[in-house]
């Protein structure tokens, strides 16, 4: 029995504190490393989310000028019966593109009118269009379609047609529901008619 006494008396070990000191110490190393990783991993989800937004205006803002820019006309929204009235929240212009349809006899000379518009509907930007083979302008019930053209779009108010410049002021105000990202906007000036 002296023995056992005497051999457990020279080994220490640790006491119930500095094993509880230990493990708190621990605890509260994990969790500010923890707490560091969530919020890091927060600032790349943010980041990832202002590169979805950006890159879904970017795409937005050059189709849109594209088409603007390849018009043979611009028409003011007013001119179409009820377009204003059944899209709440649309461009006050109409593009049009006049493309000739080619035929085998080749004695008439016919054209295909595209008349295309935007309009917002929840966080989407949607093209409407209509073909036809008159000139005659469409109504709001023929046009269709309804392609997404972008999302994350929470505003398209300051878009309009400046006729007396022959410039489309051309602004998308970006974000998500939880906070506004950035407006993004440029002019473009009109080589084509406007229709008065």
């Amino acid at each position: 029995m002296l023995k056992f006494r005497h051999f457990s008396q020279g080994k220490k070990g640790f006491t119930l504190i500095e094993l509880l000191l230990w493990i708190s110490l621990f605890s509260i190393i994990f969790m500010a490393f923890f707490s560091v990783l969530e919020y890091v991993n927060n600032l790349v989800r943010i980041g990832d989310r202002e590169d979805e937004i950006l890159s879904s205006a970017r795409y937005g803002i050059e189709y849109i000028k594209g088409e603007i820019l390849s018009a043979d006309r611009i028409i003011p929204i007013y001119k179409f019966e009820g377009l204003n009235s059944k899209y709440h929240n649309i461009f006050d212009f109409v593009i049009l593109k006049i493309t000739e349809i080619k035929t085998d006899n080749n004695i008439e000379n016919k054209y295909n009118y595209n008349y295309a518009t935007y309009y917002l509907k929840n966080d989407e930007l949607i093209r409407i269009a209509i073909n036809k083979e008159t000139e005659l302008l469409p109504n709001a019930s023929e046009f269709s379609g309804h392609n997404q053209i972008c999302t994350f779009v929470m505003d398209i108010d300051e878009t309009e047609l400046l006729i007396s410049d022959r410039i489309i002021r051309l602004q998308l105000t970006m974000g998500d529901n939880k906070r506004v990202s950035n407006n993004f906007k440029t002019k473009i000036y009109l080589n084509c008619p406007i229709e008065m």
